[in-house]
């Protein structure tokens, strides 16, 4: 994660980041995907839990036969 963030690309993409983090840690990259964010980088991210939905982000659902849909998260 430190390398991804570490960086400074345009776009960071997460493949379920969340999943083997304790409470301290989910803080911490939380933290550093809203900086990302804040400077202007894309986070692309994977998730099946609400970890990311107080930063309120735009979801791209894969719909049947590859549809794609953007929305706001649900809170």
């Amino acid at each position: 994660m430190a390398a991804a963030f570490g960086l400074a690309l345009p776009i960071t993409l997460l493949d379920e980041p969340f999943g083997t983090l304790d409470r301290t840690s989910r803080a911490v990259l939380l933290g550093a995907i809203k900086n990302r964010r804040d400077a202007g980088g894309l986070v692309l991210s994977t998730a099946h839990g609400d970890e990311l939905a107080e930063l309120q982000p735009t979801v791209l659902e894969l719909g049947e036969g590859g549809t794609l849909t953007l929305h706001p998260a649900q809170a």
